[in-house]
């Protein structure tokens, strides 16, 4: 029997529906799965739900604004994209319930690869038959057949009964994927992702501090983890802004990144950190601190203490992975070269501005530590040359637009930082033109 997930969001128009949803779903002989069905008060959904999933055939979302803005949603659609990330074998199916121009907007990126279809309330029986039977195609993978058919053969179900009929994937309205808009994201630093990725699939808790001056584009770099390292990591961000003040205030921040419960208080950090690394390791995305934020006592307990201490105590099956931006105000000119041999003598701290200075205190300071929480420095190495020319062979883009990329990205009063390097080329493959690639290359 086919078994199909069903994620909604609890209001009372979504839950109504996916309640209708299970009874007319059963009736067509699938088995659905409703959480508020499946759970009995008091269970601990965070293991329910991705053994349900692990569970599933197939899954429908019931794409409401109370949906989007839901956190347990999010993670719902990023459980089945780890166990089928290309679609092919699961079908997803997202129902708006609302305009869609009034849902695109803050919608999870990846339903731009579901198939889609409409369920507003108020929309009438047959428009209620005819989307239930294209819907019910979608989750057993079968033809739908003739439109002119669909309306009668939805409303025995809408009336509490009937038999699908030989009904592929139906010929449905496919929301187009939209472009990247940072194709410039795997140019460069892989040594740098390398580490994070390995990291992440490591059995022990970390701080990793990701560092480099103003302009080597930190959050480009945050993106890539988000958006390119398979198998995709389960990411919380924590809100530092502004950066706390007192103890309680950092743990209130760590455990409002980790729970959405209300009742939970910072007294319950340890049994929040040992669910959440019940199954998997976590990725904890700190914002990236500045020079004002380099001599705070307190930051650099949270990190050496507090942290450690909440990891020690929670005793997790799997592990904590903090990524921690670093950046300072960037030395330019006769300094950047002076710097750079005083830092093949051995000597770092020459000719680096105050601010450098001061972040590589802190950063000593979070290394030397010795906990739970292994530290690690990744320096962020400056996008070159030779990062571009290796990206534009790996794209296979043709002779005229490497070169065209080469000219755009070469490094003068216009382009200084890898930040300039990297927005080159998004403007260039986004807005110039789509680069083809060489003759007799293939994809």
């Amino acid at each position: 029997m086919t078994r199909v997930f069903i994620s909604y969001a609890h209001t009372d128009a979504d839950t109504a529906l996916a309640r209708n949803l299970e009874k007319w779903l059963a009736a067509a002989g699938v088995e659905p799965w409703l959480d508020e069905s499946r759970n009995w008060p008091g269970k601990n959904l965070e293991h329910a739900i991705p053994a349900a999933v692990e569970q599933s055939d197939a899954a429908i979302f019931l794409i409401s604004r109370a949906w989007i803005e839901r956190d347990w949603t999010h993670k719902e659609i990023q459980l089945f994209a780890r166990r089928d990330p290309d679609g092919d074998t699961i079908p997803r199916i997202g129902v708006f319930r609302a305009p869609r121009r009034d849902l695109e907007i803050g919608a999870p990126a990846e339903l731009s690869r579901f198939v889609t279809l409409d369920w507003i309330d108020g929309c009438g029986r047959e428009s209620e038959a005819e989307t239930l039977y294209r819907l019910l195609c979608g989750v057993l993978k079968q033809e739908p057949g003739s439109p002119s058919g669909w309306v009668e053969k939805g409303l025995p179900f809408i009336s509490g009964g009937g038999v699908v009929t030989a009904p592929a994937p139906p010929r449905l309205h496919i929301r187009p994927v939209r472009p990247d808009p940072y194709p410039s994201l795997e140019c460069g630093r892989a040594n740098e992702f390398m580490s994070v990725k390995q990291s992440y699939v490591e059995r022990y808790h970390q701080v990793a501090v990701i560092a480099a001056p103003s302009g080597e584009a930190h959050d480009r770099f945050q993106r890539r983890i988000r958006q390119k390292m398979e198998p995709t990591p389960v990411i919380h961000d924590v809100d530092w802004s502004p950066l706390p003040v007192t103890r309680d205030d950092y743990l209130e921040r760590l455990l409002r990144a980790l729970s959405d419960d209300r009742n939970d208080s910072i007294d319950d950090l340890p049994r929040v950190l040992r669910d959440k690394l019940s199954n998997q390791n976590v990725i904890l995305m700190h914002r990236t601190l500045e020079s004002s934020d380099y001599d705070d006592e307190l930051l650099l307990k949270y990190y050496t203490q507090w942290l450690p201490e909440q990891v020690a105590a929670a005793q997790p099956v799997y592990c904590l992975k903090c990524i921690q931006p670093v950046r300072w105000d960037a030395a330019r000119g006769f300094r950047t070269l002076a710097r750079r041999v005083a830092s093949l003598l051995g000597r770092r701290n020459w000719f680096c501005t105050e601010q450098e200075r001061d972040a590589l205190v802190f950063m000593d300071n979070v290394l030397a530590t010795q906990s739970a929480v292994r530290p690690t420095k990744i320096p962020l190495s400056p996008v070159m040359e030779a990062d571009v020319e290796q990206f534009c062979t790996i794209k296979q883009f043709s002779a005229a637009d490497r070169e065209e990329i080469r000219v755009r990205t070469r490094r003068g009063p216009r382009v200084r930082t890898s930040e300039d390097v990297l927005s080159a080329i998004d403007n260039y493959l986004l807005n110039v033109r789509r680069p083809v690639a060489a003759e007799g290359a293939t994809t």
